[in-house]
């Protein structure tokens, strides 16, 4: 600041400061690499339950524990469990893409609806081959709550009589329509005629 020359402050010979002087730079940049070492995020995927066999689509959530600096992917598959794909949900599959920053990506399975009257059924969403993550939570259960009536049963007649010298006589018991569930039903004898042997 004072006006003292340069080689004089850093204490150099006159042929040291020629020499420096003379001198360029070969290398001007250095790379400062920081090694991460921190844990990928992790996969889960939530289930669900439709409110009715109407529902048209059901929507899955793949979540990640954290957000991440890279670019994440995981496959998911629907599998049959007590539903079937093709009558009571649609087979659904694909690969979902996590910007870096983005925590939850949603899919849709259809459901379709039936006149059956049937138990709850489920199907099962599987995550895998994750990149950039680990998978907690691999399975997410569909279950297809049922809306449909149980059938009635009815006597395919109202009467029938035979002779008393026909061994037996037939009655035919009907459902209204086809169950998905086992069906029982009681029934008894009664009327006028005399029990225990006699007339029947």
């Amino acid at each position: 600041g004072n006006g003292t020359p340069l080689a004089t402050v850093l204490g150099l010979t006159q042929v040291e400061a020629a020499n420096l002087a003379a001198a360029t730079i070969r290398d001007a940049t250095g790379t400062l690499t920081i090694t991460d070492d921190d844990d990928p995020p992790s996969l889960s995927i939530n289930d669900v339950t439709t409110p009715n066999e109407n529902a048209a689509n059901a929507t899955f959530t793949a979540t990640l524990s954290a957000a991440s600096g890279k670019a994440v992917t995981v496959g998911y598959a629907s599998s049959n469990g007590t539903a079937t794909a093709g009558s009571d949900y649609t087979d659904s599959s694909g690969t979902l893409s996590f910007a870096a920053g983005e925590t939850s990506k949603t899919f849709t399975v259809p459901v379709l609806a039936d006149s059956i009257d049937e138990n709850n059924e489920t199907a099962t969403l599987t995550l895998s081959n994750a990149s950039n993550a680990t998978i907690s939570d691999a399975t997410g259960t569909l279950t297809i709550t049922d809306d449909d009536a149980p059938p009635t049963v009815n006597f395919t007649s109202t009467s029938s009589s035979g002779a008393e010298s026909v061994s037996s006589k037939s009655l035919t018991v009907q459902l209204s329509a086809v169950s998905g569930r086992d069906v029982t039903v009681d029934y008894a004898y009664v009327g006028n005629a005399t029990g225990s042997g006699v007339d029947y």
